[in-house]
């Protein structure tokens, strides 16, 4: 384990800038979105071929808006290579929920994001998986658990397991959200490069974690078995955070990323890696503030 402390320097990237191009679909069925039912006459809505920041996508309208949430509800929800998917953002949204009601795990392999600046949260009991060539484009923060539901602080609840539409009640949102129960077993993949401007947080029973991972403030990974980190001689492994970094194994935190000169976990406040068992950090660490394990 190497750690280094330097307080004074921003290791984040602090303007998003991505690009990429439209590719053809391959297999149309591997990168379908479809809306299920259980919103009622508030469905979710896919609306094809949209100029986004001037590159085609698709747009997720619709959905059940209750106070200052947006709330979304899927079958399945898959992102193919090359795909960009963005969830619309109505004036007032602050943050925008999403669930997979179906028995799927969600394959996010092209850029999922926003157009706008709300918060989005993305809830699959049966797992999600960033490929290789996955981006966010989420100016506000992004949240992807396979927990089984939201749970709000006024007791309200936005299940996958047992979906309903949202009650026509005001919801609290933050602070006070947290989450359901865990499946055993349910994974959390990373590949890709994910990047969001403020708080970034991947909740799971397991977490696999192999590509860029950059929040502008908070950065908090925690599975409730293992958290197992990984680096190639040819692919770094970065966990960056402008603030606070949380990385929490519940029963093994494994960590081994010294194989590429890039690799590293870096936060400029807080560090801190948390198990039940024995840390394995064989990483190049660098805190702005301090380091707990």
């Amino acid at each position: 384990m190497i750690v280094k402390r330097k307080a004074d320097r921003n290791y984040m990237i602090a303007k998003i800038a991505l690009a990429g191009a439209i590719a053809t679909t391959a297999n149309p069925s591997f990168a379908q979105i479809t809306p299920d039912t259980t919103l009622g006459r508030e469905p979710s809505v896919v609306v094809p071929n949209i100029q986004i920041r001037g590159l085609p996508a698709d747009l997720i309208e619709g959905g059940a808006i209750r106070a200052n949430s947006l709330f979304h509800s899927f079958l399945q929800f898959n992102v193919n290579d090359g795909q960009r998917v963005y969830f619309a953002n109505p004036t007032g949204i602050d943050n925008i929920f999403s669930r997979i009601t179906g028995n799927d795990a969600s394959d996010i392999l092209g850029t999922l994001g926003v157009n706008g600046a709300a918060n989005l949260y993305l809830l699959n009991p049966h797992g999600i998986i960033f490929g290789p060539n996955a981006h966010l484009d989420v100016a506000g923060s992004f949240v992807a658990t396979t927990s089984n539901r939201f749970l709000f602080e006024n007791g309200i609840e936005f299940s996958a397991t047992n979906p309903q539409a949202p009650p026509l009640l005001a919801l609290n949102v933050t602070p006070g959200l947290q989450y359901g129960a865990v499946a055993y077993g349910t994974t959390i993949e990373n590949r890709g490069n994910l990047k969001v401007g403020k708080d970034l947080t991947l909740v799971a029973d397991n977490l696999n974690l192999q590509g860029q991972l950059q929040a502008g403030i908070n950065l908090t990974l925690k599975a409730g078995n293992t958290v197992q980190i990984r680096d190639s001689v040819t692919h770094p492994f970065i966990a960056a955070a402008g603030s606070q970094l949380l990385i929490e194994g519940s029963n093994n935190l494994d960590i081994f990323a010294l194989n590429h000169p890039h690799s590293g976990i870096f936060s400029n406040g807080d560090m801190i890696l948390r198990s039940t068992n024995t840390v394995k950090g064989d990483a190049h660490y660098t805190s702005g503030s301090n380091f707990r394990i």
